[in-house]
Formats: structure tokens, sequence, C-alpha cells
């Protein structure tokens, strides 16, 4: 390596490293948790199996999450690791696409990967966690179009299979390098200038691989693909427009990089004026004019332009598979798009200086300097907004105050905090900007019902039923709703529902057993708690409320087997070992109920229903002393209290009544 091409390596790596400094203190943001830390198939030992056996996980990028999977048993949940990983992804990746460029003999061959290494665009893809797939596809579709290129100059048989299973690999971390065969057609082209029929050769094995994996993904995502192809005319014409002008926005992001945010606004090609469209229509214009001077000065801008429409053209076109609903933009899509775009921008600049500037050296080159140092300046600020979620959403409704999805996750970070006040009116301004959304109704509704503004919430909750009956435990938070406010019979109802959705849900088979044994339906009760024992036989709450539901049926034996068992798992239970005191009792027991009675009145002395209840079991044991003394507190506690009076004074005549006997008895023997 020349001193030059060591001058240019350092200084590629000072700027990414000053462009990205702010991810060392970055932490986790949107879908970080969901998809990684907090993500089972991640965390678990056995989610490798899982991985890689599921063709749910086998179509999203299993070489990724094998990647997170490795990692999370290295550092866990701490972001920096993660983060370190991404940015060296991003630098071997970039020194790679160094390398093949110096391959085909480019003009300026480091200055497309410098722009490529501090472009802005690109901070999505290497400060999110979650597009470490992409950066993962980048790096592997590098390797493979090296090793391809090396194949095709010494034609040995290892060097295309190392550059086909590396192209497996890339494949499965990041769908858009199924491409790749094309990519290596236009390479040979730039080489020869045509492609022959040794050229379409090499290629088939690629061809190939690359139509498994397109069938394989048709085959197991046909449901949404069925959509897709079953939409109406109007809306195709629709769709088809947005994606052209998805096309030039992300154009302009690259020449103008700014303003990127991580939910872009909706499109609505109505709403764009004709004016909205020029910058797409001069790409195209410019295009026009590199493919008619292709054979002479253009021919680099050409491919180049080539490039970049490959590998973006089906991210536009197919949307259903994107991480970030609501918009047809995203700026991680064009991550391994803006290589060309780079090539682009640097052929198109060392163009610029032979022809006008060659006689300008320094202003040519304090110009480059001012671009790249730009670039590299924008990205550290957008980096910025990654180093906390709620840092990174202020950010973007500062650039899209119409974001739903960032008022909704303002809103998920207060109710966090417990600031419930200020998460409904996060998601009330969401709902203002998305109607009808139900993940936006549903965090709504909860919130409401955690503010204790139960009858606010039932609204929004039954707008979610009728839009989507089956999403999340909807009927069964309306349940809970009813039930709060004593609306028992509705409360049933949902309860009802949404246990014929998930038969096998014990904690709903509780809700429903206590919603139907409080409307006095206490045969019905015991089946609903039964059930719910079969399938989580250790809840106390469900043991006592089979326990309350024998009681009232009179079937005091089981009662007493059922609240025992309560107090047996939660001996904490006050409720409980009231009740099971008050069997007792029932069944004749007097002395475990007095044992029960007396270790609740050590706990809560000032009860006044304990000492009442104390004094009846010892009078039913005919200790009327000790019943007079229990009396005695609860008289204490509630002194205008007739009925424990008239108990009281029962129990002193009983008292007296039983001296004057023993005094007779004595009287007697002597």
């Amino acid at each position: 390596m020349t001193k030059q091409n060591w001058f240019i390596s350092v200084l590629i790596l000072i700027l990414i490293i000053g462009a990205y400094l702010p991810l060392a203190k970055a932490g986790l943001v949107w879908m970080d948790k969901a998809l990684v830390t907090a993500n089972p198939v991640i965390s678990e030992s056995a989610g490798i199996k899982e991985i890689w056996s599921k063709s749910f996980h086998l179509v999203r990028s299993p070489m990724a999450s094998t990647f997170y999977w490795i990692e999370y048993r290295l550092w866990g949940s701490h972001a920096l690791g993660y983060h370190l990983v991404s940015l060296f992804l991003h630098i071997t990746g970039v020194f790679l696409f160094w390398k093949i460029l110096r391959e085909l003999e480019f003009e300026v061959s480091w200055l497309a990967p410098l722009i490529f290494a501090v472009h802005p665009v690109n901070v999505q893809s290497v400060a999110w966690i979650v597009q470490q797939g992409n950066l993962l596809g980048f790096l592997l579709l590098m390797i493979s179009v090296w090793l391809y290129l090396v194949y095709e100059k010494n034609h040995k048989k290892s060097w295309q299979i190392g550059s086909l299973v590396i192209f497996i690999l890339a494949s499965m971390a990041c769908p858009i390098a199924w491409v790749m065969p094309l990519l290596i057609l236009l390479l040979d082209w730039w080489e020869r200038r045509e492609v022959s029929k040794q050229d379409l050769l090499y290629a088939l094995p690629y061809f190939f691989i690359m139509t498994v994996f397109v069938i394989f993904h048709a085959w197991v995502r046909f449901p949404e693909l069925r959509i897709f192809f079953s939409v109406e005319a109007s809306e195709i014409i629709s769709w088809i427009a947005k994606a052209g002008l998805a096309l030039w926005i992300y154009i302009y992001k690259l020449i103008v990089p700014i303003r990127l945010m991580m939910v872009y606004p909706d499109l609505d090609v109505n709403s764009i004026r004709f004016y909205g469209y020029l910058g797409g229509l001069c790409f195209l214009v410019l295009i026009g004019v590199f493919f008619y001077f292709r054979k002479r000065w253009a021919r680099p801008l050409w491919e180049a332009s080539l490039f970049y429409l490959l590998f973006l053209f089906p991210f536009v076109l197919f949307t259903f598979s994107s991480v970030i609903p609501q918009t047809m933009i995203a700026d991680y899509r064009q991550y391994i798009a803006m290589m060309g775009m780079a090539v682009l921008i640097s052929e198109g600049f060392y163009i610029l200086h032979h022809k006008y500037l060659s006689g300008r050296k320094l202003l040519s080159q304090g110009l480059l300097g001012v671009l790249v140092l730009f670039f590299a300046y924008l990205t550290f600020q957008q980096t910025l907004g990654y180093r906390d979620e709620e840092r990174l959403w202020q950010d973007t409704l500062r650039k899209n105050p119409r974001s739903w999805i960032a008022h909704q996750r303002l809103g998920d970070m207060m109710m966090r905090q417990g600031n419930i006040d200020e998460a409904v009116g996060r998601y009330r301004d969401a709902n203002q900007l998305h109607a009808d959304e139900p993940q936006i109704l549903y965090s709504l509704g909860v919130a409401l019902f955690k503010n204790r503004k139960v009858e606010d919430a039932i609204p929004f909750f039954k707008r979610i039923v009728e839009l989507s009956p089956g999403f999340s435990n909807v009927q069964e938070l309306l349940g809970d709703a009813f039930f709060e406010i004593e609306s028992y019979m509705e409360a049933m109802s949902y309860y009802h529902q949404a246990s014929m959705m998930d038969p096998r849900d014990a904690e709903l088979l509780k809700k429903l057993g206590n919603a139907v044994a409080i409307q006095g339906l206490y045969g019905r009760a015991i089946i609903y708690f039964t059930k719910s024992l079969e399938i989580e036989s250790q809840d106390p709450d469900t043991y006592f409320g089979l326990g309350l539901a024998n009681k009232e049926l009179g079937n005091l034996e089981s009662a007493e087997i059922n609240l025992s068992a309560a107090i047996l798992i939660n001996p904490q239970d006050v409720t409980a070992r009231k009740y099971y005191a008050e069997v007792l009792n029932s069944l004749g027991k007097y002395d475990r109920a007095y044992k029960e009675y007396e270790l609740l009145h050590r706990n809560f002395p000032d009860d006044f229903s304990l000492a009442f209840d104390l004094g009846k079991v010892c009078s039913l044991r005919k200790d009327y002393s000790l019943a007079a003394t229990y009396f005695g507190r609860a008289l204490r506690i509630n002194p205008e209290n007739e009925i424990v009076k008239n108990e009281l004074n029962l129990v002193l005549k009983k008292i007296q009544s039983q001296k004057t006997e023993d005094l007779i008895e004595r009287d007697r023997k002597n």
C-alpha cells in the first residue's frame, strides 16, 4: 500500500470514529429491546435453534439474528457492545468497498468510500441496533463481490465457491443482497464494456441462489403477497405514484442530507405540487445524459446511477416488510444503494475537476474537504439523536410534527415514568393525527384506565373491538373496565368473549369466575375457578374465589379446603384467613377458628370486626370471660354499637350465672 493510501486509510478511520463518537454514550432506542435484548429468541440459549429452524425467522435475516444471539452472550443488554460491532462492520465494509473500486481501476477509488463512510443518510443503519443486519449484509456482499472479481482473474473454483457461500450468508443477513447477480453483470460491463456468454455462465449460480431465496420468501410470506396483489386498480396507481415520489425523496436526501429523521411523513401525492417532482425529473434527465455519453466521459456516472437504482428500487417497490410503519421512506433502505451515489458524486467531482478546475488544485481540494467535513458534521449531529429514545422522538417531532408514532412512543415513555397525564396527552395527539389505529386506541385506553378514568377508557376499547376484534387482550380490558365500574353483566360478557379466544388463560377464567360470583351465580363460578386451577394450580386468589363460592352454596367442607390452600400459598392473605375462620366457626371447629382470629387480631388490634368475631367464637367455646374481654375491646373501638353492647351484656349475665352455679355447687358439696 502506498503512503497516499495509508494516509487516506487513517483519514477515513479518523473521520468515521469522529462522526460516530456519540455512539459511545448511545443507548437502546425504538425496537432495540423488543427485537434484540428483550427478545426471548435472542436472550435464551435455545433461541439459536429457533432462528435456524422456523420459517418465520428464516425470512427475517437469520444471520443478523445469529449475530445478536452471539452478542447477547457477550454483553447482554449493554448497548455499547452492539454499537461497537455496528461501527466495526461499517468501517470494514468501507475499506472493502475501496478495495473493490481499486480492483475495478476507478480514477479516484478512495473518494467514494470516504463519502460513503461519513454520509449522514447512513446514520440510521449504523446507530440503530436493529439495523445491524444491513451492515452485516453490506460487509458480506463486499466480500462476495471481491472474491468473484478474484475468481474472474484466476478462474479457480475455490474462489467462486467462497463467493457463492458468502453471497448466501449475505442474503440471509439483508434481503437486498439478492440482487448481487445483477451487480456482477454490471461490473462485467464496467470492466469490458459488454456482458459475454462466459459472464452469464459465471453469474448463473448466483441467479439460481437468488431464485431460491425469492421463491422461499414468497412461499412463507404468501398471505402478505396475496393482500399486496389483491388491491384495486386505483390503489395500485396511488401506490406506484407514491413509489415514484419516494424515489425522488431518497435522491434528494442523498444530495441534500438535512432534516433526516426516524419517521418521515406519509406520502400524499395529491398534495405535492409540480415542483416537488423537479428533483426526480432532473435525476432522470441526468441519467439520460449519462446514457448518451456512456461511451465517452460519462460511463462511470451511468453505471453508478444504475447501481443506485438497482439496490434501491426493490425497497421502493415492496415496503410491506418495513420495520417502520406509516411511510415508504426510511434512511436505512438506501444504505447499500448509497455506494452507487457515492461513486456518482466522486466521479462527478473528478470530471468537474479535470474539465473546469484542473489548474486550481487548491480550490478543488478545498471544495472536497468542505464537502466531506460537512457530511461528517451532519453525521455527528444526526448520531446525537440516538443517545436515548426521548431525544430521538423529540428530534423527529421537530422535523415531522405530524408523526403519530413519535407521539405514541413518547406517551409510552411517560407511562413508564409514571407521568400518566402527560402520556394521555401524547396518545390523544397521536389519535388525532392517525385516527382508528388500534395500537394508539389501546395505549390511550390503558392510560385512561390507570388514571382512574375508566368510563373514558371504555369507548376506545370498544372501538378496537369494532376495528380488530382479535387485537391483543382488548376484550379482557373491557371486562376489567366494566368490573371496575360495577357493571358486572357487561364484564362477564367481555370476559366470556376473551376466554373463547384463549380458553387456556387461567387469569381470564379467574376473572370470569369473580364476575359470575358477584352476580350470585356461584355454581357457574365454581366451574370457572376449577378450570382456572387445572391450568394454574398455585394461584391463591383462585382458591380464595372458589372457597367463597363454596361457602355461599353451603359447601363448607369444600370451602375449608379451598381457603386453607389459599392461605398455604399466601400466608399473608388477611381476607382469606378471615373467611377461613368464619368457615371453621360455621363448621363448629371453634378452637381452630379462635386460633385464626387471634392471629389476625394480634396483627390488627384496632379492627372492630376481628374483636367482635373473637368475642363470638369465645362465647361459642363457652369461654365467657375471654369473650367479655374481646367484646369490651370491640366496644372501645366502637362505643355506640348496640349489638356489641347486647352481646357483652349476655356474656356478663352468663358469667354471673356461671358464678352463681359455681357457688351453689360448692355449697351443695359442703
